[in-house]
């Protein structure tokens, strides 16, 4: 990976990857995509350019690879798919959020 930026390091089930940015100028992948993963040597890029939101939508998509990939589920059909992948990764967020509220109403409820 040349000319890239380390911007940081994310703990994904125990292995760290690096993140970087670049863009399609200095990185030919880029050209294709926003943003990629090799699992292989952890690292993962994203283009430089997009807005914050985009940006983060694409982290989200290659941190869901790579928990894919950590998981040992890389082999599957359905976890290679681009659309699953892209779906989890824009209802990350809700479903982590309805599963909090769900288990913290159970509890409440339970108490009673």
């Amino acid at each position: 990976m040349e000319n890239k930026k380390l911007i940081t390091t994310i703990n994904v089930l125990g292995t760290d990857y690096n993140i970087y940015t670049s863009t399609a100028e200095q990185d030919e992948q880029l050209k294709k995509c926003d943003g990629y993963i090799v699992p292989e040597l952890k690292k993962i890029c994203l283009d430089s350019k997009p807005n914050k939101q985009h940006q983060d939508h694409v982290l989200t998509h290659e941190l869901i690879h790579a928990f894919l990939y950590e998981s040992g589920l890389d082999v599957e059909t359905w976890a290679s798919s681009e659309e699953i992948v892209d779906w989890i990764s824009l209802q990350l967020m809700k479903m982590s959020s309805t599963v909090k509220n769900g288990i913290k109403d159970f509890h409440k409820k339970e108490n009673i």
